[in-house]
């Protein structure tokens, strides 16, 4: 696209790969993937940056990636809609938890700048601990504005974005709903520097031209696993009044 429209690129430098933190996950014994979610399970395993999962709802999007991550063992950090965080601090930790080992104190959820700059400066000091990171994706967004604004500044420690999860030692980034607050979904990716990212979503054929055109740089279709065909719930009848 640079190209295209006569940018002209020099003095490219690559950033290599870190090397993520351990994290021992691990499924509740006896819980086994149904044959559907294999295939996909395997696809976010195996080698690849970016892994987009747009299984419709009910076909267990949570609990394939849970699997995936306990195959994998790195530390993860979940970017997550407000709205959806007790959901899945539930599935990870809670009643409805899929894990065995996993604790509290296992987890850091981060809600705000303030938190924010606190797992920040407990990286930098070498005392972050954590399995999960779950993150608001409003607060992500506010410090990718903030360092739009500012550049790289005390208020975050000194972070650039392309170091953050280098320095949080995160394996596995996760977005969930990835087609809500697509806009913070999208500069999240651009200011990425990860070993893998795991995009879950059952809506990803907007009606909306522009949407669609994003949605296909975003998530190329290519890069889009499901369990495979469309479950049908419900019928539907067309009523004149």
């Amino acid at each position: 696209h640079m190209f295209d429209k006569g940018v002209v690129l020099k003095n490219i430098t690559y950033h290599p790969l870190y090397t993520p933190e351990f994290a021992n996950i691990e499924m509740k014994k006896g819980w086994e993937p149904f044959e559907e979610q294999k295939p996909v399970i395997e696809y976010i395993v195996q080698d690849g940056i970016k892994k987009v999962i747009d299984a419709q709802t009910g076909q267990g999007k949570t609990v394939m990636t849970m699997f995936g991550l306990a195959q994998i063992k790195q530390r993860v950090a979940m970017v997550i809609k407000p709205m959806y965080i007790e959901r899945w601090l539930d599935v990870i930790v809670g009643d409805g938890t899929v894990l065995q080992h996993t604790t509290k104190k296992d987890v850091i959820v981060v809600r705000g700048g303030k938190q924010l700059r606190s797992l920040i400066y407990m990286a930098q000091e070498g005392t972050l601990n954590a399995q999960f990171i779950v993150i608001s994706n409003t607060t992500l967004s506010l410090y990718y504005k903030h360092y739009k604004e500012f550049g790289a500044s005390e208020e975050y420690g000194w972070v650039h974005p392309e170091d953050l999860w280098k320095l949080l030692g995160v394996g596995v980034r996760v977005i969930d709903e990835a087609h809500e607050h697509f806009y913070v979904c999208f500069i999240t990716d651009l200011n990425s520097h990860v070993h893998k990212s795991v995009e879950l979503s059952a809506t990803l054929e907007p009606d909306n031209p522009f949407l669609k055109r994003m949605y296909n740089i975003m998530y190329p279709k290519h890069l889009r696993m499901n369990t495979g065909a469309y479950k049908r719930y419900i019928e539907v009848y067309g009523l004149t009044y």
